[in-house]
């Protein structure tokens, strides 16, 4: 079931428990409005529409909240007149949920304490049964640790001695080479003994001329 109703000059479409923002009423939050201006209603059989208003009709609201809206800025601009005002407003609203449509209320009866008191009792079976849940893990958990003996924490490995290695070595045969080809790169660059030195002037020398 559905009805139409208006406030503050406009149009709103609502059910039984509906949430809905109107322009601000002059009520007190918590207490409960009757909404007479009903254009049109409709309890699935057939629908009715007032002239504007329906006359029997009426709607029983809760106000929850009063508020404002987000801001809205103005902006005025006139070019080459250095004109440029800016300003910005928040509509005032209130903040209603439906509890009856003529005769048809909230399951729990009408009023805010029977809105609020309407729970289906599924949900608050599922509620209680989560909560047990909830209540018993922890139960549960120390049993299964104290049942559960600590497992030996395996030993860190010991790390294994570092034994020299054969790269160490190696500058040392270097070394040893090294050395022992030295005196043979000096005794090739040494001359003979055996060998005469050639002296300048002597027979061999090509500048002089040859003996008669």
């Amino acid at each position: 079931m559905y009805a139409v109703i208006e406030s503050g000059g406009k149009q709103h479409r609502v059910t039984v428990g509906s949430l809905l923002k109107v322009e601000k009423l002059d009520a007190e939050e918590g207490s409960t409005l009757m909404l007479d201006r009903v254009l049109m209603c409709n309890d699935g059989k057939q629908p009715e529409v007032g002239r504007p208003y329906l006359e029997n009709a009426k709607v029983t609201a809760e106000v929850l909240a009063h508020g404002r809206h987000r801001k809205v800025r103005v902006v005025r601009f006139r070019r080459r007149k250095n004109e440029l005002t800016q300003s910005g407003h928040r509509q005032w609203f209130t903040q209603l949920r439906i509890i009856a449509i003529g005769d048809h209320a909230q399951a729990g009866g009408a009023g805010p304490a029977g809105a609020k008191a309407a729970k289906p009792a599924k949900d608050e079976a599922a509620r209680t049964k989560a909560v047990k849940a909830e209540a018993a893990k922890p139960e549960a958990v120390k049993a299964e640790e104290t049942a559960k003996p600590e497992a030996a924490k395996p030993e860190a490995a010991k790390p294994e001695a570092v034994q020299p290695s054969d790269t160490a070595k190696k500058p040392a045969t270097k070394a040893k080479t090294t050395k022992a080809a030295a005196p043979e790169k000096a005794e090739a660059a040494a001359p003979s003994k055996s060998t005469p030195a050639k002296t300048k002037g002597g027979a061999d020398d090509p500048t002089q001329p040859p003996p008669d």
